[in-house]
């Protein structure tokens, strides 16, 4: 969020809001239902960088899919750093 300073005031503005509404209690799992930006800007957040399972393979040959070719730039190297080339759906 830190990127983003306007989403982060609001969602900031939002906490404030709730925190007047529970009064100083303890935040409780029912009062989450308040957090309606915030739940949008998480959400969105997993849709952009989506979290997954490390896959660590080791590339032994270039790859094929359909017309698209993944050529093995170092047979034997790890593939792990294109996990978020995969992931990653602005």
């Amino acid at each position: 969020m830190g990127l983003f300073p306007d989403i982060q005031q609001k969602v900031f503005e939002e906490d404030q809001e709730v925190q007047k509404l529970i009064n100083g209690q303890q935040l409780a799992f029912d009062d989450l239902r308040h957090y309606e930006y915030t739940e949008r800007v998480l959400k969105e957040t997993l849709r952009l960088f989506t979290l997954g399972p490390a896959i660590g393979r080791r590339t032994q040959e270039d790859l094929s899919f359909g017309k698209y070719i993944g050529v093995a730039k170092d047979r034997g190297s790890d593939g792990g750093d294109q996990k978020k080339e995969t992931s990653h759906k602005p």
